[in-house]
């Protein structure tokens, strides 16, 4: 959870902000895939407790589909990934996945809501990779 993180002034002029990609959701794992991608380093202190109060909650099955979808923009927003190929045919796979266990076609509008994303996606990664102090207003 970005909620708690320790990062240092080096590290945000490097690796910048959130990106755009991400309103909500999604935006902790794509900074933490940048903040690799520009080779520093990430901790977790087990002794450490924090508390992140949300309370208890059962998600629906549209937010699990909804979570689905933005496990691929953070997989295609991943500065480390090269193998588009690979992750488009299992994307596909789990999506085809959704609709048969949940009986909804609302993945297949996940699916071509990632599609119609996917320029201002891969426009993000790119900024996120060369550009100093990147998505810094």
């Amino acid at each position: 959870m970005a909620a708690h993180w320790f990062l240092t002034r080096r590290c945000l002029e490097k690796v910048g902000l959130f990106s755009p990609t991400f309103k909500h959701y999604g935006e902790d794992c794509n900074f933490a895939d940048r903040v690799l991608f520009h080779r520093f380093k990430i901790g977790v202190t087990p002794l450490l407790k924090v508390v992140h109060d949300r309370g208890e909650r059962i998600d629906s099955y549209k937010k699990i589909m909804y979570m689905g979808y933005l496990n691929y923009v953070c997989v295609f927003s991943n500065p480390l990934n090269t193998r588009y190929f690979a992750s488009f045919a299992k994307m596909i796979a789990v999506f085809v996945k959704y609709t048969i266990d949940y009986k909804s076609l609302k993945t297949i509008l996940y699916f071509f809501r990632l599609l119609f994303n996917m320029p201002k996606i891969l426009k993000n990664k790119k900024i996120s990779m060369f550009s100093h102090c990147a998505f810094y207003k």
